[in-house]
């Protein structure tokens, strides 16, 4: 038999399956709700009045467990409790990482605190060299301005003090030069031959032309050159220079005065027999000679270069006269025209320009011409001769 669906009374189908009373509310559709909450809290009660009449024990509720799934549960229980265990693991791991961090990060403050005083120290310490280094900086500035006044003052008084010395030098030397002009008696004497024509006479011997060596004598020519050598080193020695050559002065050893190179042979100046005669049977020992004379010769030319003399061709270095007649000039000039002062040159030519080969080849051709007829005036002057007919260059300046 079809019940009701609400009261669960007998239907009736021409009430569409309620029961007559039910079906009179079935066209309040909006209390359909109603009545069906009505009827669960009728229900409910009655529920809780039979259980307190019944039994007032409380039985806490549990879960039934179906057995046929009690396997598999078992199963999901075991891995959710191995699940739960690697999450415990992994987050007491967390925890842990997580209270190194806290515990770094903290380290990490402290020490960009840190940081930051000893930033301020350092700032305030850079502060205070740098007002030092300001004020040292300013001392220095001071002190250098100081120093350099100091220096310019001195070096000026300095500077003078030099230039009186070098002055003071150049006269002394200028003043032991005609000294040593007047020592050695240069002079000059007319030709009896040619009265245009000088002689340079050096002591009282006359100085030979190294280009007609064949006209002088022997004791002529041993004794100008020999003077002639003592006035070079002389004259370099207070001029201060440094001859090309090296002139070796008469020793106990050596008796005569020799030429040569530093440290190498040695050209003895002294003649043992005429020129002829030397060149004519001992030409080898002849052009060791001539070597020499040409050494003698350029010293000097040194000695002329240093008073800015120029010569600068082998005949102009040959005629020793005529280059110790302008030295003579410098070293006794004329007090009526120009002042008593040194003139050196600054920078002075070498004399080395003239070869001492080309000098020596020159020297021992002029002498072989000379020889074998190349001039028909064979004058020959010595000492002797020199002697009757002297005349002081000054007194004909």
């Amino acid at each position: 038999m079809v019940s009701c669906g609400i009261c669960s009374q007998p239907a009736s189908f021409s009430k569409k399956f309620f029961c007559a009373s039910c079906a009179s509310f079935l066209v309040l559709d909006d209390r359909i709700s109603l009545i069906n909450s009505c009827t669960e809290v009728s229900s409910l009660a009655r529920d809780i009045d039979s259980l307190l009449i019944n039994d007032t024990k409380y039985k806490p509720y549990k879960k039934t467990t179906n057995p046929a799934t009690k396997g598999s549960s078992s199963t999901i229980d075991t891995s959710h409790i191995r699940n739960v265990g690697v999450l415990k693991t992994k987050a007491n791991c967390l925890r842990s990482q997580n209270q190194r961090a806290r515990h770094e990060a903290q380290q990490l403050r402290s020490a960009v605190k840190k940081g930051w005083e000893d930033a301020e120290r350092l700032k305030d310490k850079n502060e205070t060299r740098r007002i030092r280094l300001k004020q040292m900086r300013e001392e220095l500035e001071k002190k250098h301005r100081l120093q350099k006044s100091t220096i310019i003052s001195q070096t000026t008084s300095k500077r003078e003090a030099c230039i009186h010395v070098k002055n003071t030098i150049q006269q002394l030397q200028l003043r032991f030069c005609r000294e040593l002009a007047y020592l050695f008696g240069i002079r000059r004497r007319k030709r009896k031959t040619d009265e245009t024509s000088y002689d340079i006479i050096l002591g009282f011997s006359v100085l030979p032309d190294l280009s007609n060596l064949p006209h002088y004598s022997q004791s002529t020519i041993n004794i100008a050159l020999e003077r002639l050598a003592y006035f070079c080193c002389l004259a370099a020695y207070y001029l201060d220079i440094r001859l090309p050559y090296e002139i070796l002065l008469p020793q106990r050893n050596h008796c005569y005065v020799r030429m040569a190179h530093f440290g190498s042979t040695k050209h003895s100046i002294f003649l043992t027999s005429s020129v002829t005669q030397l060149a004519q049977e001992q030409p080898k020992e002849f052009e060791l000679y001539v070597e020499g004379l040409s050494m003698l010769a350029l010293c000097l030319l040194e000695i002329a270069s240093s008073r800015d003399i120029q010569l600068e061709s082998v005949t102009e270095a040959a005629q020793l006269s005529r280059v110790l007649s302008l030295i003579y000039k410098q070293f006794v000039p004329d007090t009526h025209h120009q002042p008593e002062t040194p003139s050196p040159s600054p920078n002075p030519p070498s004399p080395t320009a003239i070869n001492l080969e080309s000098l020596q080849d020159y020297i021992i051709n002029q002498s072989y011409l000379e020889i074998n007829g190349g001039s028909n005036e064979w004058n020959f002057i010595d000492k002797e001769a020199a002697i009757g007919s002297l005349t002081d260059i000054s007194s004909k300046q």
